[in-house]
């Protein structure tokens, strides 16, 4: 068998909102790192409910030299590698390590006030508390957040720019 470097792989993706910045502006761009936090979950089987956490993550920023200002809130879609940085204790003089999450691309970026938006609009929502899992091979509900068309009549039209403009871009 024939192996070739590019079948290692050192990469990870993530998403989620910012919850700490850290980053300074310099003459070759942005440094520092930020921190991401993750909404995640399982079902639990013993208590026969979702148990809801949230994981954070600290990020290099690395090699995204075309970042935006973050905000806390902000949502975030990133990718990158795994970094793993040695160095010797300076009170106890054992060798230290530790893994680093290097951000090597930004996939995508919301910011806070839009994601806000798209909660008041009711586009996203909130978590439910003690939601059951999903049951295999059981179709979501209108409801639960189903596919809806836009000319469903239960949805509402989709609003297009601001003062009073139409769909086709003509004002009223």
């Amino acid at each position: 068998m024939f192996i070739t470097k590019s079948n290692k792989k050192n990469q990870w993706q993530i998403s989620g909102h910012v919850s700490k910045t850290f980053i300074k502006h310099g003459q070759y761009g942005p440094f520092g790192m930020f921190v991401v936090a993750i909404d995640d979950g399982y079902y639990s089987k013993k208590e026969q409910k979702f148990i809801e956490r949230t994981q954070f993550i600290a990020v290099d920023v690395g090699r995204l030299k075309d970042l935006p200002p973050l905000t806390i809130g902000d949502y975030l879609d990133l990718e990158g590698k795994f970094e793993i940085e040695q160095w010797e204790d300076k009170e106890t003089g054992k060798p230290r390590t530790e893994v680093k999450l290097k951000a090597m691309k930004l996939n995508s970026h919301i910011p806070a006030g839009i994601c806000q938006l798209l909660k008041d609009q009711g586009y996203v929502k909130p978590p439910q508390q003690g939601a059951k899992a999903p049951q295999p091979g059981g179709q979501q509900s209108q409801k639960q957040g189903g596919n809806q068309s836009a000319a469903s009549p239960q949805a509402p039209p989709p609003q297009y720019g601001g003062y009073n403009q139409q769909r086709d871009g003509n004002s009223t």
